[in-house]
């Protein structure tokens, strides 16, 4: 049986290193976690026969290239065969600069390790197209739920919520601009580290529009099953996601969200039927809209399929470790 150590680099709170040390635990491996990349030490994954990383370059360091170059100097010190799951891959659609510098980073990545993992087919269309590298798919795990009775849901607070961390791009500008008259715009979950002037800029944005806002940090695992549940319309407004965890734990909570239409998003409707709600960006204030005056549209009506449950998923990576590669989900 291969012997894995799976080694975490960032904030324990971040969505990657969260999903991480659930895989550690998932698959009955060892799990080593260190806050920053300098720390590492190569006792710590003596005896592995492969060491799994997780990569988006925010968990490396500020910048693009420095972030690909700092796992690289990683990689070289691991004494085995190394696997990495990529996050937040290039996206053509960004400033064409940014995209051949990230790009280029993640190919550096990628021809440094020995296995590819990558969380939807678009991420690995995207790969595919940069860096010509054929990536394993593993789809993002969906705890087990069952749709939750009408009489057994709670009151919903008045607001719209986008869950996740707070960061450019995210999309909570776009929802201010569309919110409906009556709501508020809740951003459940703490501002990304470097970002703390956007908070200020949504305050001033939601100001002018005299709408409401709050950020609620960061919120207990124990306490965010209720708080998902007691949000009016839960929406994930990002239009270019490649995967997305913020996604799955709105439905693992039960909740069907708005989700801005992207490949991604098509790609969940296609293989998911039943467990989200499209929308054009142009058409948010319409969807928030329909949302509220029917309100079981932003529940589950089934559970997720079986190939996306925590199990499968599970099952899906032991067979990447031990060599039995699954190209493509």
């Amino acid at each position: 049986m291969t012997a894995v150590t799976h080694l975490a680099i960032g904030p324990e709170d971040h969505g990657v290193v969260i999903f991480a040390h659930w895989l550690a635990r998932s698959t009955g491996a060892r799990y080593v976690h260190l806050t920053d990349v300098g720390r590492f030490d190569e006792h710590l994954v003596r005896g592995a026969d492969l060491v799994h990383l997780h990569y988006t370059e925010a968990l490396y360091a500020p910048h693009t290239t420095a972030a690909a170059q700092a796992f690289r100097r990683l990689r070289d010190r691991l004494p085995a065969r190394v696997s990495v799951t990529l996050h937040d891959l290039p996206d053509p659609s960004d400033e064409s600069a940014r995209y051949r510098r990230r790009s280029d980073s993640y190919s550096s990545v990628v021809a440094a390790v020995d296995v590819v993992c990558v969380s939807s087919r678009h991420e690995a269309d995207l790969l595919q197209k940069f860096s010509g590298v054929t990536a394993n798919v593993v789809p993002l795990p969906i705890s087990d739920t069952s749709p939750i009775p009408g009489e057994d849901r709670p009151r919903p607070n008045p607001e719209v919520a986008v869950f996740g961390f707070v960061y450019p791009g995210k999309g909570h500008e776009h929802v201010l601009r569309h919110l409906p008259a009556g709501l508020g715009l809740t951003a459940l979950g703490r501002v990304a580290d470097g970002h703390d002037a956007l908070v200020a800029d949504l305050a001033r944005q939601a100001h002018s529009v005299n709408k409401r806002f709050r950020i609620t940090g960061f919120v207990p695992e124990e306490e965010l099953k209720q708080r998902l549940r007691r949000v009016a319309v839960p929406v994930v407004p990002a239009t270019a996601i490649s995967a997305s965890g913020s996604l799955n734990t709105w439905i693992g909570a039960g909740r069907r969200p708005l989700v801005a239409d992207g490949p991604y998003a098509r790609e969940i409707a296609e293989g998911c039927p039943g467990i989200i709600t499209r929308y054009r960006p142009d058409e948010l204030g319409p969807a928030i809209r329909n949302a509220v005056l029917h309100p079981d549209s932003t529940w589950l009506e089934r559970p997720p399929p079986r190939d996306r449950t925590e199990q499968a998923v599970a099952e899906a990576y032991l067979r990447v470790f031990a060599g039995r590669e699954v190209v493509p989900a």
